[in-house]
């Protein structure tokens, strides 16, 4: 059973980083249930292929791997939103929040924090 167009958001703590050989950047997340899913933000620059039908459609991330590699850090709570799929790699969508600290869910959050966001979210990128 194929599931199209299907994405599933993933919160949790970065506990690998690394590339693979086709230069694209993966990571290891692990969740608050200490579920582990690996996540792979594709770049399709370094070949033409039919994913990006053949380099007529352009990735979210494209030419950015790089940068990638140098905003997220081992040990970095992230928020990614992933395709969903039954392959233990998953594909990295949208990147929500990078931060060196865990951060509380707030379903409403409060437009009145201080000027400090710091003491609040910590380091964010």
């Amino acid at each position: 059973m194929g599931y199209t167009n299907s994405f599933q958001t993933i919160d949790g703590k970065v506990i690998d980083k690394y590339r693979i050989q086709n230069g694209n950047v993966c990571l290891i997340i692990e969740d608050e249930n200490k579920k582990k899913y690996s996540v792979e933000f594709e770049d399709y620059t370094s070949q033409p292929c039919f994913s990006n039908l053949y380099g007529l459609l352009s990735s979210k991330f494209q030419n950015k791997s790089d940068n990638l590699d140098h905003l997220i850090e081992k040990d970095d709570y992230i928020g990614v939103k992933v395709k969903y799929s039954e392959n233990p790699i998953r594909i990295g969508y949208r990147l929500n929040y990078v931060s060196d600290k865990q951060t509380k869910k707030v379903s409403n959050p409060s437009p009145f924090f201080d000027n400090n966001y710091s003491t609040h979210f910590g380091r964010i990128r």
